[in-house]
């Protein structure tokens, strides 16, 4: 058995090229066939993504931030009054540490992405101060 694992874009690309795909277009450009599997390398989607790593709390530790990331009416309220005296959770420093990335307009030019450019003209270019993408380490 063989584990291909180069990702989302180059997995696709290593399997057609050891002929591994749809068996049409690999004979198209003349690459013999060793396995008809139409569904390699089609319909890729480049989405945005949150990641998170979920992590699990004592069952007697009673404050996390879960009420605050849901907005929570009960704990909102109860964490706004005491946040009045300096207290609670709403005091906390929840971003242990952050980061803007943004690629510069020559960046975005050597990404060679159509779509990108359009998208960084259209919502990027006279910003400065906005981010592409921010990253940030939280202790919820």
């Amino acid at each position: 058995m063989v584990v291909i694992s180069a990702g989302a874009l180059s997995t696709p690309l290593i399997l057609q090229r050891s002929g591994i795909g749809q068996s049409a277009k690999l004979a198209e450009i003349g690459i013999p066939v060793i396995s008809d599997l139409p569904g390699v390398g089609n319909n890729y989607q480049d989405h945005q993504l949150i990641m998170s790593a979920i992590s699990r709390v004592e069952a007697d530790i009673d404050e996390t931030g879960d009420g605050i990331i849901s907005a929570d009416p009960d704990v909102l309220s109860r964490l706004s009054e005491e946040y009045k005296t300096g207290k609670g959770a709403l005091a906390w420093n929840y971003a242990d540490a952050g980061g803007k990335l943004r690629p510069t307009f020559t960046d975005m030019k050597e990404m060679d992405s159509f779509e990108f450019e359009k998208k960084w003209i259209e919502f990027f270019i006279d910003k400065p101060e906005k981010p592409v993408m921010f990253v940030v380490l939280l202790a919820l």
